[in-house]
């Protein structure tokens, strides 16, 4: 519940002319990460501290900020490097894991999804590779969600 509401709070701050988010959705979000870090511990997927720190350093180099930077931008959000640390190798975790689990044959387009994708007669020859990218982003966050279900049914929640 203490998660819930710190979540809450940090994303009421971060998100004035977003939609709004409720602790429900935070609650939502929290369970489906618990349950597929605990999938991913189960079918034995690592992430070692050095995969950690690059992604950290991508992230500072992408951010064209400096690790002193980032220290007092974390300090005023009342995040330690640690923590931070510790999101990033979550985030790796199920990223490894769903690549390994997610099948790709439902994230492939059909015949039927390109068709759908150049309906209307204009000249989408340019725009193509982007509607084809965020077809297949969206397929895969259903696969996703498909996979959470599935999760969520037999879950028993640590």
């Amino acid at each position: 519940a203490d998660e819930i509401e710190k979540a809450y709070q940090q994303s009421k701050s971060s998100s004035e002319d977003e939609l709004e988010i409720t602790k429900d959705d935070i609650a939502n979000e929290l369970i489906n990460q618990n349950l597929l870090l605990q999938e991913a511990n189960k079918k034995g997927i690592l992430v070692d501290d050095q995969e950690v720190d690059n992604t950290l350093s991508k992230l500072i180099e992408l951010s064209k900020t400096s690790e002193e930077d980032l220290n007092a931008k974390l300090s005023l959000s009342g995040i330690s490097l640690d923590q931070l640390k510790l999101e990033i190798k979550n985030q790796l975790l199920i990223s490894k894991l769903i690549e390994k689990e997610v099948n790709p044959n439902e994230i492939k387009l059909s015949e039927n999804d390109l068709n759908e994708l150049t309906q209307d007669d204009l000249d989408l020859e340019n725009v193509n590779f982007l509607l084809e990218e965020e077809f297949t982003a969206q397929k895969k966050q259903e696969a996703i969600q498909k996979y959470l279900e599935n999760l969520r049914r037999g879950a028993e929640i640590n």
